[in-house]
């Protein structure tokens, strides 16, 4: 009996023993939570790494689901729009390309550490783009034309360095159309997608840059064309507060717009847009060129 009375008491010491520590890990969680929280009350910046989780203090890993994710970089609340390409739900950061700019996204957080949860809502991110790619002393691999979608054409390779002279964000990838015989190849940029192409160009003379563009195409679509470094094409104004939920294009020039009705049936048509000289005078010997969809 004593034996079985002293087994008893050790297990009644062993339970009571896994409840105290289960409960010191709760605690412990929490206070990891309710530091991940008050991490997540302000303004968070991005400039590497992702959001899937928060390490505490301590030490204790927090971790980090995210819904309802909006892209509010335009301060006015109404340019707000659903948008997890930056952030997915898991926590995976895409950074924006250097001539994104910096990018403002809002979202509710999950906090999971061990068996305590909790949750953020409203939280606002801010997604630092890396810096923009030095073009000093490329100006004998840049070209004054460029083949979209021929890739010896849009980049070249320069001992460990690539140039290139497009860059491009939510395309839908090189793509080929047989125009009388000849193959053409060519991108198509979806809503809020961008080109950035970085040309040679002279100095003392009046620039203009000319795309190409099939002329059968149809719908709402309208390029715009800006400065990729400002994001506007008047350098002495960069306020871009928003107009029809999305940013101001009143710096922005407009290049080419679609309707209902083909622009040109079964061929191309050419856009052409006079690059003002401030982006091209002095001992600029390039000039560079953003290329929006809206």
């Amino acid at each position: 009996m004593k034996r079985i009375f002293s087994t008893v008491v050790a297990l009644s010491m062993v339970i009571l023993t896994s409840v105290h520590t289960l409960a010191e890990e709760n605690d412990i969680n929490r206070t990891a939570i309710d530091e991940a929280k008050q991490y997540l009350s302000g303004d968070v910046i991005i400039s590497s790494g992702n959001m899937s989780s928060y390490t505490a203090a301590d030490g204790t890993e927090v971790m980090l689901e995210w819904d309802n994710v909006y892209d509010c970089t335009i301060k006015d609340e109404k340019g707000m729009y659903r948008n997890d390409t930056y952030l997915k739900s898991d926590g995976k950061i895409t950074r924006p390309k250097w001539f994104e700019g910096t990018k403002k996204l809002k979202g509710d957080a999950k906090l999971t550490a061990g068996s305590e949860t909790d949750e953020v809502s409203d939280v606002h991110l801010t997604l630092q783009p890396p810096s923009a790619p030095n073009f000093q002393n490329v100006y004998d691999y840049l070209t004054d034309y460029i083949d979209i979608g021929n890739t010896d054409s849009e980049m070249t390779v320069v001992g460990t360095n690539r140039i290139n002279r497009l860059e491009v964000v939510r395309d839908n990838g090189i793509q080929t159309k047989n125009v009388e015989g000849v193959e053409h190849t060519y991108r198509t940029l979806n809503k809020n997608g961008a080109m950035v192409v970085t040309m040679k160009c002279d100095s003392e003379k009046t620039n203009y840059l000319t795309v190409k563009l099939w002329g059968d195409d149809t719908g709402d679509t309208m390029l715009w064309v800006c400065d990729p470094t400002s994001g506007n094409m008047n350098i002495t104004n960069s306020s871009q507060p928003s107009r029809n939920g999305l940013v101001d294009r009143r710096d922005w020039v407009e290049l080419n717009f679609l309707n209902a009705s083909p622009q040109y049936n079964g061929g191309f048509i050419y856009s052409t847009y006079m690059i003002p000289k401030i982006y091209t005078e002095g001992n600029i010997q390039r000039a560079g060129m953003q290329i929006t969809a809206i």
